[in-house]
């Protein structure tokens, strides 16, 4: 039987040894040796002796995550197509990771994109933009629509006249004069504008 090496407090790649594991006997009859590590992202992972000592366990899992990014990221990919790739709903998505709507993974859905250039400013969480023709890859600029999500329901008429004012100043602050609002209500309607 072979002596057990104490590896506490040392350093192999990115993993640092902090206490003996248990010693698990294999189908075989052997005896090995794990230790408990921390990685240097943090997480604690058990790794078997000799895998320490001969270099095959460098950390966690994260070194190889990082490899594979760093290898395969972008251009370097085998199946990179400009940054550009469909989403299983069938929607475009492209790589923007600057824009304020891109998703943490530097991804934005092409109509969003395009609308929020269309409009010279990201959508708002309020926003949705909407396919005309029902299809989700069609992109072109006429065949995209903003819709607004913010709509009261079962409100006051003061509460939704003031949403309206808000709403008009921020899409439509053209519209919001005297003039234009008496031309755009019905003549039977008993409203005074001040």
């Amino acid at each position: 039987m072979s002596r057990i090496i104490n590896l506490t407090g040392k350093r192999f790649g990115r993993l640092v040894v902090i206490k003996r594991g248990q010693t698990r006997t294999t189908n075989s009859g052997q005896k090995k040796a794990y230790w408990l590590c921390r990685c240097d992202c943090g997480k604690e992972v058990t790794v078997l002796s000799h895998s320490l000592r001969c270099g095959d366990s460098k950390s966690c899992g994260c070194l190889k995550i990082e490899l594979l990014k760093t290898l395969f990221a972008g251009k370097k990919n085998p199946i990179w197509r400009g940054g550009k790739c469909n989403t299983q709903q069938g929607y475009i998505k492209i790589l923007r990771p600057e824009h304020p709507n891109a998703q943490r993974n530097g991804y934005v859905l092409e109509h969003i994109y395009l609308m929020s250039q269309r409009l010279g400013r990201p959508l708002l969480n309020t926003e949705k933009v909407h396919h005309k023709n029902g299809v989700k890859h069609d992109n072109r600029i006429e065949n995209l629509e903003l819709w607004t999500l913010n709509h009261p329901s079962g409100r006051r008429t003061d509460d939704v006249t003031q949403w309206c004012v808000e709403f008009l100043s921020f899409y439509a602050p053209e519209k919001l004069n005297k003039q234009s609002v008496m031309k755009a209500l019905p003549m039977n309607l008993p409203l005074k504008i001040v």
